[in-house]
Protein backbone atom coordinates (compact mmCIF):
# COMPACT_ATOMS: atom_id res chain seq x y z
CA UNK A 1 0.00 0.00 0.00
CA UNK A 2 1.28 3.47 -0.93
CA UNK A 3 2.17 5.81 1.90
CA UNK A 4 0.56 9.01 0.54
CA UNK A 5 -2.63 9.80 -1.31
CA UNK A 6 -0.80 12.15 -3.66
CA UNK A 7 2.79 13.32 -4.23
CA UNK A 8 3.80 16.68 -5.69
CA UNK A 9 7.17 17.16 -7.38
CA UNK A 10 8.66 19.47 -9.93
CA UNK A 11 11.70 20.40 -11.95
CA UNK A 12 13.09 21.22 -15.36
CA UNK A 13 13.80 17.58 -16.29
CA UNK A 14 16.18 18.70 -19.02
CA UNK A 15 18.20 16.02 -20.82
CA UNK A 16 16.41 13.33 -18.83
CA UNK A 17 19.12 11.42 -16.94
CA UNK A 18 19.45 8.65 -14.37
CA UNK A 19 19.08 11.14 -11.52
CA UNK A 20 15.65 12.07 -12.87
CA UNK A 21 14.77 8.40 -13.09
CA UNK A 22 15.68 7.88 -9.43
CA UNK A 23 13.64 10.95 -8.45
CA UNK A 24 10.53 9.72 -10.25
CA UNK A 25 11.01 6.14 -9.05
CA UNK A 26 10.99 7.46 -5.48
CA UNK A 27 7.75 9.33 -6.16
CA UNK A 28 6.17 6.18 -7.56
CA UNK A 29 7.16 4.26 -4.42
CA UNK A 30 5.34 6.84 -2.28
CA UNK A 31 2.02 7.21 -4.11
CA UNK A 32 -0.08 6.00 -7.01
CA UNK A 33 -1.04 9.58 -7.85
CA UNK A 34 1.61 12.09 -8.91
CA UNK A 35 1.34 15.78 -9.74
CA UNK A 36 4.44 16.78 -11.69
CA UNK A 37 5.37 20.37 -12.50
CA UNK A 38 7.69 20.97 -15.46
CA UNK A 39 9.21 24.42 -15.90
CA UNK A 40 8.07 26.30 -18.99
CA UNK A 41 10.44 27.43 -21.73
CA UNK A 42 10.06 31.01 -20.51
CA UNK A 43 10.87 30.14 -16.89
CA UNK A 44 14.03 28.18 -17.73
CA UNK A 45 15.63 31.19 -19.42
CA UNK A 46 17.11 32.16 -16.05
CA UNK A 47 19.18 28.97 -15.95
CA UNK A 48 22.80 28.60 -17.07
CA UNK A 49 23.26 27.62 -20.73
CA UNK A 50 19.52 28.04 -21.16
CA UNK A 51 19.88 28.07 -24.96
CA UNK A 52 20.63 24.33 -24.90
CA UNK A 53 17.73 23.32 -22.64
CA UNK A 54 15.38 20.97 -24.48
CA UNK A 55 11.92 22.23 -25.52
CA UNK A 56 9.10 21.71 -23.02
CA UNK A 57 7.42 19.02 -25.14
CA UNK A 58 10.62 16.96 -25.28
CA UNK A 59 11.06 17.14 -21.51
CA UNK A 60 7.43 16.25 -20.94
CA UNK A 61 7.63 13.27 -23.30
CA UNK A 62 10.68 11.92 -21.43
CA UNK A 63 8.67 11.77 -18.22
CA UNK A 64 5.64 10.25 -19.94
CA UNK A 65 7.78 7.53 -21.48
CA UNK A 66 9.35 6.71 -18.13
CA UNK A 67 6.03 6.51 -16.29
CA UNK A 68 3.80 4.95 -18.95
CA UNK A 69 4.21 1.37 -17.69
CA UNK A 70 4.25 2.16 -13.97
CA UNK A 71 0.49 1.58 -13.50
CA UNK A 72 -0.02 4.85 -11.65
CA UNK A 73 -2.00 8.02 -12.21
CA UNK A 74 0.01 11.12 -13.02
CA UNK A 75 -0.67 14.66 -14.16
CA UNK A 76 1.93 16.91 -15.76
CA UNK A 77 1.53 20.66 -15.43
CA UNK A 78 3.53 23.43 -17.07
CA UNK A 79 4.80 25.80 -14.38
CA UNK A 80 5.94 29.40 -14.75
CA UNK A 81 7.05 30.02 -11.18
CA UNK A 82 8.67 28.36 -8.20
CA UNK A 83 5.44 27.05 -6.64
CA UNK A 84 3.30 25.59 -9.42
CA UNK A 85 0.41 23.33 -8.34
CA UNK A 86 2.01 22.66 -4.94
CA UNK A 87 0.30 25.78 -3.53
CA UNK A 88 -3.02 25.56 -5.37
CA UNK A 89 -4.17 21.97 -4.85
CA UNK A 90 -5.78 20.79 -1.62
CA UNK A 91 -4.64 17.39 -0.50
CA UNK A 92 -5.00 15.54 2.79
CA UNK A 93 -2.20 13.06 3.39
CA UNK A 94 -0.15 14.54 0.56
CA UNK A 95 3.61 14.76 0.21
CA UNK A 96 6.13 17.01 -1.46
CA UNK A 97 9.14 15.21 -2.89
CA UNK A 98 12.30 17.31 -3.10
CA UNK A 99 15.97 16.64 -3.71
CA UNK A 100 18.49 17.16 -0.95
CA UNK A 101 19.69 20.39 -2.57
CA UNK A 102 16.12 21.76 -2.60
CA UNK A 103 14.98 20.53 0.81
CA UNK A 104 14.63 24.08 2.16
CA UNK A 105 11.98 24.84 -0.47
CA UNK A 106 9.50 22.52 1.25
CA UNK A 107 9.18 24.94 4.17
CA UNK A 108 8.55 27.86 1.82
CA UNK A 109 5.84 25.93 -0.01
CA UNK A 110 4.09 24.88 3.20
CA UNK A 111 4.20 28.45 4.46
CA UNK A 112 2.41 29.52 1.29
CA UNK A 113 -0.11 26.69 1.65
CA UNK A 114 -0.85 27.81 5.20
CA UNK A 115 -1.64 31.31 3.94
CA UNK A 116 -4.15 29.78 1.55
CA UNK A 117 -5.57 27.54 4.32
CA UNK A 118 -4.46 24.35 2.60
CA UNK A 119 -3.25 21.27 4.45
CA UNK A 120 0.53 21.02 4.77
CA UNK A 121 2.38 18.57 2.57
CA UNK A 122 4.81 16.22 4.25
CA UNK A 123 8.30 16.89 2.96
CA UNK A 124 10.09 13.82 1.65
CA UNK A 125 13.74 14.38 0.81
CA UNK A 126 15.45 12.15 -1.73
CA UNK A 127 18.63 11.53 0.25
CA UNK A 128 20.22 9.13 -2.20
CA UNK A 129 22.21 11.36 -4.52
CA UNK A 130 23.44 9.56 -7.64
CA UNK A 131 26.99 10.45 -8.58
CA UNK A 132 28.66 10.69 -11.94
CA UNK A 133 31.82 8.76 -12.82
CA UNK A 134 33.92 11.46 -11.13
CA UNK A 135 31.88 11.22 -7.88
CA UNK A 136 30.33 14.66 -8.51
CA UNK A 137 26.60 15.14 -8.87
CA UNK A 138 24.74 14.20 -12.04
CA UNK A 139 22.84 17.25 -13.24
CA UNK A 140 21.25 18.60 -16.38
CA UNK A 141 23.58 21.59 -16.19
CA UNK A 142 26.66 19.36 -16.33
CA UNK A 143 25.16 17.58 -19.34
CA UNK A 144 24.44 20.91 -21.08
CA UNK A 145 27.96 22.04 -20.21
CA UNK A 146 29.26 18.97 -21.99
CA UNK A 147 31.03 17.49 -18.97
CA UNK A 148 29.05 14.24 -18.68
CA UNK A 149 26.48 12.18 -20.53
CA UNK A 150 23.08 11.17 -19.20
CA UNK A 151 24.52 8.09 -17.51
CA UNK A 152 27.13 10.13 -15.66
CA UNK A 153 30.10 9.13 -17.82
CA UNK A 154 32.70 11.93 -17.81
CA UNK A 155 33.76 12.91 -21.32
CA UNK A 156 37.22 14.18 -20.34
CA UNK A 157 39.41 11.23 -19.39
CA UNK A 158 42.02 12.51 -16.87
CA UNK A 159 44.62 10.32 -18.56
CA UNK A 160 44.35 12.52 -21.65
CA UNK A 161 45.81 15.37 -19.59
CA UNK A 162 48.75 13.19 -18.55
CA UNK A 163 49.70 11.43 -21.79
CA UNK A 164 50.15 12.31 -25.44
CA UNK A 165 47.71 10.47 -27.70
CA UNK A 166 48.77 8.90 -31.01
CA UNK A 167 46.35 8.58 -33.93
CA UNK A 168 46.05 4.92 -35.02
CA UNK A 169 46.39 4.29 -38.76
CA UNK A 170 42.93 2.70 -38.97
CA UNK A 171 41.28 5.94 -37.80
CA UNK A 172 42.83 8.22 -40.41
CA UNK A 173 40.18 7.46 -43.05
CA UNK A 174 37.36 7.80 -40.50
CA UNK A 175 38.57 11.23 -39.42
CA UNK A 176 38.53 12.46 -43.02
CA UNK A 177 34.75 12.09 -42.99
CA UNK A 178 33.22 15.43 -41.91
CA UNK A 179 31.77 15.58 -38.40
CA UNK A 180 29.13 18.01 -39.58
CA UNK A 181 27.76 19.88 -42.57
CA UNK A 182 30.22 21.20 -45.17
CA UNK A 183 29.51 24.83 -46.08
CA UNK A 184 31.22 27.26 -48.41
CA UNK A 185 29.75 30.58 -47.36
CA UNK A 186 29.21 32.37 -44.05
CA UNK A 187 26.96 35.06 -45.47
CA UNK A 188 23.70 35.61 -43.59
CA UNK A 189 24.73 33.04 -40.99
CA UNK A 190 23.94 33.51 -37.32
CA UNK A 191 25.81 31.61 -34.65
CA UNK A 192 25.56 31.42 -30.87
CA UNK A 193 27.98 32.93 -28.43
CA UNK A 194 29.89 29.67 -28.02
CA UNK A 195 31.89 29.55 -31.24
CA UNK A 196 35.22 27.77 -31.79
CA UNK A 197 37.52 27.31 -34.78
CA UNK A 198 40.32 25.03 -35.91
CA UNK A 199 42.54 25.98 -38.84
CA UNK A 200 43.96 29.21 -40.22
CA UNK A 201 41.76 29.69 -43.29
CA UNK A 202 38.67 28.75 -41.30
CA UNK A 203 39.54 31.23 -38.56
CA UNK A 204 40.29 33.91 -41.14
CA UNK A 205 36.91 33.35 -42.82
CA UNK A 206 35.07 33.62 -39.50
CA UNK A 207 36.83 36.84 -38.55
CA UNK A 208 36.15 38.29 -42.00
CA UNK A 209 32.46 37.58 -41.40
CA UNK A 210 32.69 39.38 -38.02
CA UNK A 211 32.39 36.09 -36.14
CA UNK A 212 34.95 35.90 -33.34
CA UNK A 213 35.65 32.43 -31.94
CA UNK A 214 36.16 32.11 -28.21
CA UNK A 215 39.02 29.70 -28.92
CA UNK A 216 40.92 29.64 -32.22
CA UNK A 217 43.46 26.90 -32.93
CA UNK A 218 45.92 27.82 -35.68
CA UNK A 219 49.36 26.74 -36.94
CA UNK A 220 50.10 29.32 -39.70
CA UNK A 221 49.87 26.53 -42.29
CA UNK A 222 47.55 25.69 -45.16
CA UNK A 223 47.73 22.10 -46.42
CA UNK A 224 50.80 21.66 -44.19
CA UNK A 225 52.69 24.50 -45.88
CA UNK A 226 53.73 27.61 -43.97
CA UNK A 227 51.43 30.36 -45.24
CA UNK A 228 51.06 32.99 -42.52
CA UNK A 229 53.63 34.68 -40.30
CA UNK A 230 51.45 36.52 -37.78
CA UNK A 231 47.92 36.58 -36.40
CA UNK A 232 47.17 39.95 -38.03
CA UNK A 233 47.22 38.22 -41.41
CA UNK A 234 44.28 36.13 -40.21
CA UNK A 235 42.28 39.18 -39.19
CA UNK A 236 43.18 39.47 -35.51
CA UNK A 237 44.16 42.83 -34.05
CA UNK A 238 47.46 41.49 -32.79
CA UNK A 239 46.96 42.05 -29.07
CA UNK A 240 44.83 38.98 -28.39
CA UNK A 241 45.80 36.46 -25.73
CA UNK A 242 47.96 33.92 -27.55
CA UNK A 243 49.26 30.65 -26.14
CA UNK A 244 51.93 28.54 -27.81
CA UNK A 245 51.53 24.77 -27.70
CA UNK A 246 53.62 21.94 -29.14
CA UNK A 247 51.53 19.36 -30.97
CA UNK A 248 53.33 17.08 -33.47
CA UNK A 249 51.55 15.68 -36.53
CA UNK A 250 49.37 12.66 -35.79
CA UNK A 251 49.40 13.47 -32.08
CA UNK A 252 47.07 15.11 -29.58
CA UNK A 253 49.53 16.30 -26.98
CA UNK A 254 48.68 16.45 -23.30
CA UNK A 255 49.68 20.12 -23.41
CA UNK A 256 47.07 20.79 -26.10
CA UNK A 257 44.40 19.01 -24.08
CA UNK A 258 45.52 20.77 -20.90
CA UNK A 259 45.50 24.25 -22.45
CA UNK A 260 42.12 23.69 -24.05
CA UNK A 261 40.70 22.36 -20.78
CA UNK A 262 41.92 25.40 -18.84
CA UNK A 263 40.57 27.85 -21.38
CA UNK A 264 37.21 26.13 -21.65
CA UNK A 265 36.94 26.81 -17.94
CA UNK A 266 37.38 30.54 -18.61
CA UNK A 267 35.05 31.06 -21.56
CA UNK A 268 33.28 33.93 -19.84
CA UNK A 269 36.51 35.91 -19.41
CA UNK A 270 38.25 36.31 -22.76
CA UNK A 271 38.85 34.72 -26.12
CA UNK A 272 42.16 33.02 -26.77
CA UNK A 273 44.35 31.90 -29.67
CA UNK A 274 46.23 28.61 -29.46
CA UNK A 275 49.19 28.80 -31.84
CA UNK A 276 50.32 25.27 -32.55
CA UNK A 277 53.92 24.31 -33.17
CA UNK A 278 53.28 21.25 -35.31
CA UNK A 279 49.80 20.55 -36.67
CA UNK A 280 46.34 21.63 -35.51
CA UNK A 281 44.13 19.15 -37.40
CA UNK A 282 43.33 16.81 -34.50
CA UNK A 283 42.42 19.66 -32.14
CA UNK A 284 38.82 19.23 -33.31
CA UNK A 285 38.41 16.12 -31.14
CA UNK A 286 39.38 17.63 -27.77
CA UNK A 287 37.34 20.73 -28.58
CA UNK A 288 34.26 18.56 -29.17
CA UNK A 289 34.92 16.75 -25.88
CA UNK A 290 35.18 20.01 -23.95
CA UNK A 291 32.41 22.00 -25.66
CA UNK A 292 28.98 22.65 -24.15
CA UNK A 293 26.01 21.32 -26.08
CA UNK A 294 24.83 23.53 -28.96
CA UNK A 295 28.28 25.10 -29.31
CA UNK A 296 29.39 25.62 -32.90
CA UNK A 297 32.80 24.44 -34.12
CA UNK A 298 34.27 25.17 -37.53
CA UNK A 299 37.21 23.43 -39.13
CA UNK A 300 38.50 23.17 -42.68
CA UNK A 301 37.77 20.42 -45.18
CA UNK A 302 40.51 20.66 -47.87
CA UNK A 303 39.12 21.39 -51.32
CA UNK A 304 35.51 21.42 -50.11
CA UNK A 305 34.99 24.27 -47.66
CA UNK A 306 34.39 24.42 -43.93
CA UNK A 307 32.77 21.87 -41.68
CA UNK A 308 30.20 23.25 -39.28
CA UNK A 309 29.64 21.13 -36.18
CA UNK A 310 26.72 21.82 -33.88
CA UNK A 311 27.80 20.00 -30.74
CA UNK A 312 25.27 17.38 -29.70
CA UNK A 313 25.31 14.40 -27.37
CA UNK A 314 25.77 12.13 -30.40
CA UNK A 315 28.77 14.13 -31.65
CA UNK A 316 30.37 14.10 -28.19
CA UNK A 317 29.82 10.35 -27.87
CA UNK A 318 31.42 9.84 -31.28
CA UNK A 319 34.49 11.92 -30.37
CA UNK A 320 34.74 10.15 -27.02
CA UNK A 321 34.66 6.75 -28.73
CA UNK A 322 37.34 7.77 -31.23
CA UNK A 323 39.68 9.22 -28.60
CA UNK A 324 39.44 6.02 -26.60
CA UNK A 325 40.91 4.23 -29.63
CA UNK A 326 44.02 6.45 -29.62
CA UNK A 327 47.11 4.92 -28.03
CA UNK A 328 49.30 6.58 -25.45
CA UNK A 329 52.42 7.78 -27.22
CA UNK A 330 55.71 6.53 -25.83
CA UNK A 331 58.61 8.77 -26.84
Amino acid sequence: MKKFKQVFLGGTFDHFHKGHKAFLAKAVSLSGDLVIGITSEEFVMQKKLAFSIEPYDVRKRSIENFLKNKKIKFEIIRIDDFFGPSVTRECINGALLVSRDNSSKAKIINKERKKKKLHALQAVVLEECLSAQDESVISSYRIRKGEINRDGIVYLNPKWLENDLKLPLNLRKILKTPFGKVIKSLRNKKFPKLLFSVGDVTTKNLLKASLRPLISVIDFKVKRKKTFVNIEQLGFKGDEKTLFVDNPAGIISKKLFENLSINFGNLDKESVILKINGEDDLAVLPIIILSPLQSVIFYGQPGKGMVKIIVSEEIKDKAYGLLNKFSFFDY
